[in-house]
């Protein structure tokens, strides 16, 4: 029996491996691409990587890896997302690691189980873009620092140095583990005290890869640029980083769901004081979060997943507490765990079975079963062109909604519909995010007003409309 309870403590974090690739796999092509996808797509077949400033080029060495990985596989969905997927299946070994090292086997394990059935993990390792990449190397980075701090060697600084170089290049907020990690030694004193000097020298080396990218950086930020994303006062984004971090994209809804995570965090609290390892955990989570909120109170710049990087660090805090509710009582330990990987295992679920993402794909896939020789896309807002090639192919004729928020009337717009339709009997309005070019919806009413509406799609973030153009539409101006 003990020979068996042995082997089986041996296989489970290959099993908790085996089961975040299932997982990730479960829904991987669910949803359909949504436009910065589409993006990562279009950017990453450019063929080249040529400016930091690009925009939407948030991190030039993902897109150019990403670039090398769709000459391999193809563009799929299915092959694209893939590779979000190795880098979050990769990340439930790396985070075991982490967990062993910072206080024990069986937090490793508790924090292995976490990551592999974490639902917002589990959604943005199914998701085209950096994010998965990000979290696997913010936590690689952070295991190359505590195992330099831990046994030195100049293979191990380096490693460190060269690993976290890469960060702002992935993501340009990766830069922000660069100080919580300064926090997060100064935190684990005195036990870090001896290697101060290699750590000091590592951070001096830090700045130099980090230089072209802070030279475009400061200006922005000095004057204030406009960045597309709300302000959120330091206890909203607190709020929306909990509920997300622990429950997933749709579960969050359900701020009740939070209680087991709640309890297992809880259980930090059983020893007076925190230890070395769960302050080190500490500065790698708070600190990225504090920054961002004192960056956005000039430009602001706060999205949850910008953050992920500092996710593990959350879930290691978690393992730790439930560690120390097992040493009070093996049951209640086990049972708090449980309960927590049942809500997350609830948050994928729910992330596999409702459509979230603009439905591009279903509207393509109407269009293209429906289409006739003379029709016409009316794409409000004209981005939209990206995600409907993507899916259709190219070659359908196209006409872009115009934009009407800087005070186009409805007339300036109905000349414009009028010279663009009259050669088509049909067209085909897909709308999505209008408001941003729209807000009156005069592309939608000139429509309804000159021509008949045969049919209509409720989408996910899309609606579709087919109409027909009546012979009384108003001629076009001269």
């Amino acid at each position: 029996m003990t020979q068996l309870i042995r082997s089986a403590r041996r296989v489970l974090p290959y099993a908790l491996v085996l089961a975040a690739l299932g997982l990730r796999l479960h829904g991987l092509t669910f949803q359909s691409l949504w436009r910065d996808e589409v993006d990562a797509i279009r950017f990453a077949q450019a063929g080249s990587v040529t400016s930091l400033r690009q925009l939407g080029w948030n991190g030039p060495l993902y897109t150019w890896l990403l670039g090398l990985w769709l000459d391999w596989t193809g563009t799929s969905e299915f092959a694209a997302r893939f590779s979000s997927l190795l880098a979050g299946v990769a990340l439930t070994p790396v985070v075991y690691r982490l967990g062993a090292a910072l206080s024990s086997r069986r937090t490793g394990l508790a924090a292995a189980a976490l990551a592999a059935m974490s639902a917002y993990l589990t959604w943005y390792s199914q998701e085209l873009k950096m994010y998965s990449l990000l979290a696997l190397l913010g936590a690689a980075s952070t295991t190359l620092l505590l195992r330099a701090l831990q046994d030195g060697g100049r293979k191990r600084w380096s490693g460190y140095v060269l690993l976290t170089a890469t960060l702002p290049y992935v993501h340009v907020l990766g830069v922000l583990l660069i100080p919580a990690h300064a926090l997060a030694y100064l935190l684990a004193w005195p036990r870090s005290r001896p290697k101060l000097r290699p750590f000091a020298l590592s951070l001096a080396v830090l700045v130099i890869p980090y230089v072209p990218l802070a030279a475009w950086q400061a200006p922005l930020l000095l004057n204030a640029f406009q960045t597309g994303h709300p302000y959120y006062p330091l206890p909203d984004m607190l709020e929306i980083l909990a509920r997300g971090w622990t429950l997933g994209i749709v579960a969050s809804a359900d701020a009740r769901l939070m209680a087991p995570f709640a309890l297992a965090l809880a259980g930090l609290a059983l020893r007076p004081r925190l230890d070395a390892g769960a302050r080190f955990l500490f500065g790698w989570l708070t600190v990225p979060v504090l920054l961002v909120h004192l960056i956005s109170l000039r430009a602001p710049v706060f999205t949850d997943r910008y953050l992920i990087a500092s996710l593990p660090a959350l879930l290691l805090l978690a393992a730790v507490g439930v560690e120390r509710v097992s040493r009070r009582s093996w049951g209640a330990g086990l049972l708090v765990l449980a309960v927590t990987l049942a809500v997350q295992l609830h948050g994928i679920r729910q992330q596999a079975s409702y459509s979230i993402k603009t439905d591009t794909r279903s509207a393509a896939r109407i269009v293209q079963q429906q289409w006739q020789e003379g029709d016409l896309l009316l794409l409000q807002i004209p981005y939209l062109r990206y995600s409907m090639d993507y899916y259709l192919g190219e070659g359908y004729p196209i006409l872009e909604g115009p934009f009407t928020n800087y005070g186009m009337s409805p007339e300036e717009a109905g000349r414009y519909f009028s010279v663009g339709t009259q050669a088509h009997q049909r067209v085909w309005l897909v709308l999505s995010e209008a408001e941003m070019w729209d807000h009156r919806g005069l592309t939608e009413a000139w429509l309804r007003q000159n021509a008949a509406i045969l049919e209509e799609w409720e989408l996910a973030r899309l609606r579709l409309l087919k109409a027909e153009l009546g012979s009384d539409a108003p001629a076009p101006a001269d």
